[in-house]
């Protein structure tokens, strides 16, 4: 489990939603939370980033993709 900064639990104590308690599971949800939309972010990062790739032309297609592997797999070590 990450802990969260002053400044992250002072955006989400700002957040208008949130409700203070003192039960700590309601704190460990709140976490979790957190870090399920970071991960989320995270991804839609990366997908846009490989949209905007592949609009460039640096995709790579699936066979020769699959060489790669393969030849990464099959390499003498």
């Amino acid at each position: 489990m990450k802990l969260l900064s002053a400044d992250t639990l002072s955006c989400i104590s700002n957040d208008k939603s949130y409700q203070p308690s003192s039960n700590l599971s309601n704190f460990v949800f709140y976490v979790a939370e957190y870090e399920a939309m970071q991960e989320k972010i995270e991804l839609l990062e990366e997908l846009r980033m490989a949209e905007s790739q592949l609009a460039a032309g640096a995709g790579v297609s699936n066979n020769d993709a699959r060489a790669q592997v393969l030849a990464r797999i099959n390499a003498p070590k």
